[in-house]
């Protein structure tokens, strides 16, 4: 789902008197700046609360900020129709006197239509309150809003290197980048930017190199730098020319003709004959990152298509995993 569609069914929930929405996100600071938005939209007001901060407005002159339960208890005191944005609240939510105090705010919400926004990057919930809080997936940005951090990145450079970048080379660049938070997205920008006079191929690669550098530690996927290109596979003319009349398919220019991107390609053949090899040059082609999933076949007979299954699921619901994914012994 895009950020747009996401704030649509927020707006939609939020009028709809949901009581309480945990928002899964690690971007704290660019959901709280679009939530902001989203309760002037939606005309209604908007206070936010962390432990170290307190409430922001707050309703009086506090020497310190109030706790979890004490917050909660002022709720009901501010103006109907507020929004109320509780920054990491998950670490309390064990205790019992804040599950028994939520649980206690419910009503009172609903009659005043007020609605409360847990953003947090964890979504542990307790067993009582599974009911009446509903989990949301904040998605990272997308190609839109990524273009913004690469645009706000190249104008950041003292040495004005690379000004000038077409549609093309700022849609490479940008899906290289997808799967990251817009701050990891801009350092990875200015990182590879500082080493470089002018654009080239080579700064994909760099930039496929920082990216697995800030998403290391999966243990779905084992990702690869891409330093091979087309010069490294010998033979196979109909699959090079496949891969960069199909690369074009990835640009904004195709989608907003209507064009399709390609599903995939099955490449089959002998061991050795270079399979993988070729995955990783398809790669680079399209500027994303690799990401290699092997699967073990038991001869004994053992059935991994459920565990594939599983690993699969899992993949497709991490928002920082490649769309170009490389299932080897896929037989």
């Amino acid at each position: 789902m895009t950020t747009t569609a996401t704030l649509q069914d927020l707006s939609r929930r939020i009028r709809s008197g949901y009581p309480i929405l945990l928002l899964r996100t690690h971007e704290e600071r660019r959901w709280e700046n679009l939530l902001a938005d989203l309760a002037l939209e939606l005309e209604r007001g908007l206070v936010t609360w962390s432990l170290t901060a307190g409430p922001c407005p707050s309703l009086g002159n506090n020497d310190s900020p109030p706790n979890v339960v004490e917050f909660l208890s002022l709720i009901e005191r501010y103006p109907n129709e507020h929004l109320f944005l509780l920054k990491d609240l998950h670490s309390s939510l064990s205790q019992p006197e804040v599950t028994r105090k939520l649980r206690d705010l419910i009503p009172v919400l609903a009659a005043q239509k007020k609605t409360l926004l847990l953003i947090s990057p964890i979504d542990s919930v307790p067993v009582e309150l599974q009911k009446e809080l509903t989990i949301l997936e904040m998605p990272l940005p997308g190609p839109d809003e990524l273009r913004g951090t690469l645009q706000s990145a190249v104008s950041s450079l003292q040495n004005g290197s690379i000004d000038h970048l077409s549609p093309r080379q700022e849609d490479r660049l940008i899906q290289a980048v997808l799967g990251l938070t817009e701050a990891e997205a801009m350092r990875a920008f200015t990182k590879v930017f500082s080493d470089i006079d002018e654009f080239n191929d080579d700064i994909l690669p760099l930039l496929v190199a920082e990216k697995r550098h800030l998403i290391q530690g999966s243990h779905l996927l084992e990702f690869f730098d891409l330093d091979e290109g087309l010069d490294a596979i010998g033979g196979l003319d109909g699959l090079k020319t496949w891969v960069q009349q199909r690369a074009n398919a990835f640009t904004s220019e195709a989608k907003s003709r209507g064009i399709s991107n390609p599903r995939g390609v099955l490449l089959a053949g002998v061991q050795g004959c270079g399979k993988s090899l070729s995955a990783r040059v398809i790669a680079r082609i399209l500027g994303d990152y690799f990401g290699d999933c092997v699967t073990y076949c038991d001869r004994t007979g053992f059935n991994t298509k459920p565990f594939l299954g599983r690993k699969l699921r899992l993949i497709t619901r991490n928002q920082r995993c490649s769309r170009l994914l490389s299932v080897n012994q896929a037989d």
